[in-house]
């Protein structure tokens, strides 16, 4: 990928990272969710830093059930991460198998998924459905 490092070493340098991601991600899941007028979203969170309690209002979600926003406190002015209970557990569900997986397996997986991602986009951009919601899920 580059002069200096290998596409092997640079692999590992991304997987090191999404490592990290998925460790020292500020994510909060919400007390409550609750759909509004006009298909938008009101989310009600503490926040992970100050722990004060704040409504959102007119959220756009994807999917109600699975998602991933960010957001600033309204207190402290520090960002975090609202997240779905099912998308918590599955972060720190492949925490866990990324973790106990040794570093060649973790080679050939990542080898893998770059090869599937222009195909996977493929599909869901020819796919029946809104296209916001869709760039939503790819780009969050």
């Amino acid at each position: 990928m580059s002069e200096t490092m290998t596409d092997t070493e640079f692999l590992k340098l991304k997987i090191e990272i999404l490592m990290g991601q998925l460790k020292y991600y500020v994510t909060v899941v919400p007390l409550s969710v609750s759909q509004e007028e006009g298909g938008t979203f009101s989310l009600r969170v503490v926040c992970p830093h100050c722990r004060k309690e704040m409504e959102y209002r007119n959220y756009s979600l994807p999917n109600a059930n699975i998602f991933n926003v960010i957001t600033y406190c309204r207190n402290c002015r520090r960002r975090f991460f609202m997240v779905s209970r099912a998308y918590s557990c599955l972060m720190k569900a492949a925490l866990l198998v990324l973790a106990a997986m040794p570093m060649v397996l973790k080679l050939k997986l990542f080898e893998y998924m770059e090869k599937l991602k222009p195909w996977l986009i493929k599909k869901l951009m020819s796919g029946k459905g809104n296209m916001s919601k869709i760039k939503k899920m790819l780009f969050p």
